[in-house]
């Protein structure tokens, strides 16, 4: 990989969205989901290092099967009110990747929960798999999804000030307040 990705103006892309720009660091692209902040300007730079080859995984019947490209082993957990209630607990456990490839799309489903971007689950058993950001084209599949979970390292929590008191993590990681989030997110 060389040079950088383009960054997608979301207000080019999405008027109604407002002033900022957000492009696409797939470990962060489930803010894009929360509604509210300043406009991001996301930038993603991988680290060889915290990638992986290439990744299967399924629902939870087996009815929806991915295969990944260069999964990122460092995820997110986002703990604003939408990914918690998508997910149906603490909160959208997601790993990025740069590409990926459904066995069959028959009983995969697309929520399109904003102007910019999806939630795909299987049709037939419910199980959440991904998020994925329009503008940028960017997945971020569930960590819970994946056939080998053990080589995935929560490295942060996001929108920690949101989560119910009885959802922590254990272990010794990042824990971003909202605010805190869109400020370290935010260049300058």
């Amino acid at each position: 990989r060389t040079g950088r990705p383009p960054v997608v103006r979301i207000e080019e892309a999405i008027p109604s969205v407002g002033r900022g720009a957000r492009s696409g660091r797939p470990t962060v692209s489930s803010l894009a989901g929360c509604g509210r902040g300043p406009g991001l300007e996301l930038t993603f730079e991988p680290c060889a290092a915290t990638l992986l080859a290439m990744m299967t995984g399924r629902c939870l019947c087996g009815s929806v099967t991915f295969e990944a490209d260069e999964v990122e082993h460092d995820h997110h957990a986002c703990h604003c009110g939408m990914c918690r209630r998508w997910s149906g607990g603490a909160g959208f456990l997601g790993a990025a990747c740069t590409g990926v490839r459904f066995g069959s799309e028959e009983r995969l489903g697309r929520y399109a929960s904003s102007a910019w971007a999806e939630r795909g689950f299987c049709t037939a058993c419910g199980t959440t798999l991904f998020y994925f950001l329009k503008p940028t084209g960017t997945f971020t599949l569930s960590v819970g999804a994946f056939d080998d979970q053990a080589p995935f390292r929560l490295v942060r929590e996001i929108f920690i000030d949101r989560k119910p008191p009885g959802h922590s993590f254990a272990g010794d990681h990042e824990r971003w307040t909202e605010a805190e989030t869109f400020a370290r997110l935010t260049p300058g």
